[in-house]
């Protein structure tokens, strides 16, 4: 397993995005995936090192980043040793991170850490085949970025939430959050109680018209691919299924049997794809490969 190299970037509010990317040997006018992970995720989380591998064998370049607010630090990247940066994230922050990352690949950012890295990667790059892939909410993300962004090409979007607003409480429930100012959501592997402060749901208010997911979908122009299990208990089929209606030419993909993470998990087992793992991936590859517009 090729652990990549690494990159800081000065994310929101000054906080860090760390980042790993790796190439093929000696390639050149590569086709690059930004994998974007997703609610209580990070961007070493189970499988996906050797899921960066694979689409580098498969001649991609790829680069994952942990978000500014998910939790993680530079020193300690992997779970949640910073609560209280994961209390203040938000959809909006993680949409402003994305565009550090974008403007970081073009010269237009601050590098904190593995500049000269960083810039030979970017040689290496074909700037108009640069494609996103993001897992939950983080597709929502990929969505939301691709539709605002002229240089995203593709997205693609694995078990992606189709609407923010569906994971905001009402009544009694918000009411509450906003009288204690904060509520904890469990972390059912590491068992911490996660604090996410009211100013969720205010940044959610504030940018609803950037963080307009079906908006977003309807006004698309670019190739969309949607991939989700049937059996996916966290966020339901049926959110992918009405984006696809929202927008017929999205692609929709449907994996039988397929949970919320397609049957990964953290730690990741040895070297193996399980067949959902690798089903996803290679409909991914197929997708980003296929000379547009699709029948």
């Amino acid at each position: 397993m090729n652990l990549g190299e690494k990159f800081v970037l000065r994310g929101f509010n000054g906080r860090p995005i760390l980042g790993d990317f790796r190439a093929p040997q000696s390639g050149k006018n590569l086709p690059l995936v930004i994998f974007i992970h997703g609610f209580k995720g990070f961007k070493d989380w189970g499988h996906f090192n050797q899921m960066a591998d694979y689409f580098t064998s498969k001649g991609f370049a790829f680069l994952k980043f942990n978000f500014s607010h998910n939790g993680g630090t530079i020193h300690e990247p992997i779970d949640f040793p910073d609560l209280e940066a994961f209390s203040e994230n938000s959809f909006w922050k993680e949409i402003k991170d994305l565009e550090a990352v974008l403007d970081a690949l073009q010269g237009q950012h601050e590098v904190l850490e593995g500049r000269k890295q960083l810039e030979a990667f970017v040689q290496q790059i074909d700037q108009q085949q640069v494609h996103l892939i993001g897992h939950s909410r983080g597709g929502g993300i990929a969505i939301l970025t691709a539709a605002r962004d002229i240089r995203i090409a593709r997205t693609v979007s694995w078990a992606g939430v189709g609407d923010f607003t569906r994971y905001i409480p009402k009544g009694e429930q918000l009411k509450y959050w906003e009288d204690r100012g904060v509520v904890y959501v469990e972390n059912k592997r590491t068992l911490q109680q996660m604090p996410m402060k009211y100013s969720f749901v205010k940044e959610l208010i504030e940018h609803q018209k950037e963080l307009d997911i079906p908006q977003a979908v309807a006004s698309l122009q670019k190739p969309l691919l949607l991939i989700h299990g049937d059996a996916d208990a966290v966020v339901n089929l049926s959110e992918a299924e009405d984006l696809k209606r929202i927008n017929p030419s999205a692609q929709l993909a449907v994996i039988e049997g397929g949970d919320h993470v397609f049957g990964a998990k953290h730690p990741f087992p040895g070297n193996e794809f399980l067949g959902q793992t690798q089903k996803v991936m290679d409909l991914s590859i197929d997708f980003l490969k296929t000379p547009f517009p699709l029948k």
